[in-house]
């Protein structure tokens, strides 16, 4: 019996310590000190340290690029029909009294869709980052996502990438079809439905030409033609010569045909004469009109570069222009900018009805402090209290440090 109780051979015997056997979590094979048992690359009894992914898998990347598109046109028709029964309702009287189903009516409300797009995309980017991952959110996709070891960045890049693909197409978009669309609404508006042809000037209208300033009541981009014309001619030190005033300017193909010219001599010091004036050449085209109604949202950056250059030559100040030249290269990021504050505030790894409610009230504040921001620093660009490219460009970058310090606060906790 002794030699049937007998430990095999290579065996571990029962070791007595004290008179007691050893614990069997004490045996020779986990043995304390010695080193942990590998499985594969991890071992056992050791901390396993999980590396953060950079790059969503495909499925998930498609998931969260879907939530996002659904929300995010959603918003767009959203906020565009809002924005197009706002201005049926404005020119409501107008359209009525023209004829509310005539085909000038239905095309200059279709024509304002370019712009209304263009202006709303942002906003709309904004909406669909908050309103698509709060759906995530709320059924736990986010959480998921982050314990699969995915970073909050790798979950913002594919929306990040086609934030900046959108600014893009809102670039191109006010480059080509918006500046001919605003144009054409406006025709239709002024010319057809409240049947006006001629485009009354305002004060700021007057136009710098060699040797004066010139101005008109009244211009009919139609027939080319002008009522009302003041010619002020200046001399060397600024000094008013003489006044030549017309009631009608017709546009002959090379040259304008005054109706009823009349100068003023204003040379001679204390001395005024009237008189009948002979040939005059004014040196402007109808083109140089046709800017002068222009709004910025009809001009392109070429034609827009080309006219503030023309004020240039003739030494005039272009002013409010420079800020608009720089606002449309600054505005179209405001998409990306939108879209950055949005992650920012709904990255939240907690699937919390209340924190996913407080994300999107935030995120709705940040858009409209944005907003509100912008047209403070255009004003102060037009005013000459800054510079313009700072009017333009101070929001993107107040609003892009937010937007970061919100999402490294967030990557933190």
């Amino acid at each position: 019996m002794a030699g049937a109780c007998a430990a095999a051979p290579g065996s571990p015997g029962p070791a007595r310590s004290g008179g007691s056997l050893k614990p069997a979590i004490e045996s020779s094979a986990i043995e304390l000190g010695a080193p942990p048992w590998r499985l594969g690359a991890a071992s056992v009894g050791a901390p396993v340290r999980r590396r953060k992914r950079f790059r969503l898998p495909p499925t998930a990347a498609w998931m969260v690029v879907r939530m996002f598109g659904e929300a995010f046109l959603g918003a767009l028709i959203a906020f565009i029909v809002i924005d197009l029964l706002a201005s049926f309702i404005d020119k409501f009287d107008d359209l009525m009294a023209y004829g509310l189903f005539r085909p000038a009516g239905i095309e200059y409300l279709v024509l304002k869709l370019p712009l209304m797009t263009t202006q709303l995309i942002p906003v709309a980017a904004l909406a669909g980052v908050l309103l698509g991952l709060a759906m995530l959110n709320r059924n736990g996709e986010l959480l998921a996502l982050q314990g699969l070891g995915i970073s909050r960045m790798g979950i913002a890049m594919p929306l990040l990438l086609l934030a900046a693909a959108l600014s893009a197409v809102t670039f191109g978009l006010n480059e080509t079809i918006v500046p001919a669309a605003t144009r054409r609404s406006k025709y239709l508006l002024d010319g057809v439905i409240h049947n006006q042809p001629r485009f009354v000037y305002n004060a700021q209208n007057w136009l710098r030409i060699r040797g004066g300033f010139v101005a008109a009541k009244s211009y009919d981009a139609t027939h080319q033609r002008l009522d009302g014309v003041r010619v002020l001619q200046i001399g060397p030190q600024y000094t008013l010569r003489a006044i030549y005033s017309a009631d009608h300017a017709q546009w002959n193909g090379q040259g304008w045909t005054f109706s009823g010219l009349k100068r003023l001599d204003l040379e001679h010091r204390g001395a005024l004469a009237a008189a009948q004036a002979g040939n005059f050449h004014l040196d402007a085209k109808p083109g140089d009109f046709s800017f002068a109604i222009l709004t910025p949202e009809e001009f392109s950056l070429s034609e827009l570069d080309q006219y503030i250059a023309k004020l240039r030559r003739n030494g005039l100040d272009p002013g409010s222009y420079l800020v608009d030249r720089d606002v449309k290269y600054a505005l179209p990021l405001s998409c990306l900018v939108m879209v950055l504050c949005g992650l920012a505030l709904s990255l939240d790894p907690v699937p919390r009805a209340a924190s996913a409610g407080r994300g999107f009230l935030l995120g709705l504040g940040l858009g409209l402090g944005y907003w509100i921001t912008l047209g403070f620093t255009i004003s102060f660009g037009r005013s000459a209290i800054i510079p313009p490219w700072l009017a333009a460009w101070l929001p993107n970058l107040l609003f892009s440090l937010l937007g970061v310090a919100l999402f490294l606060t967030g990557e933190e906790r």
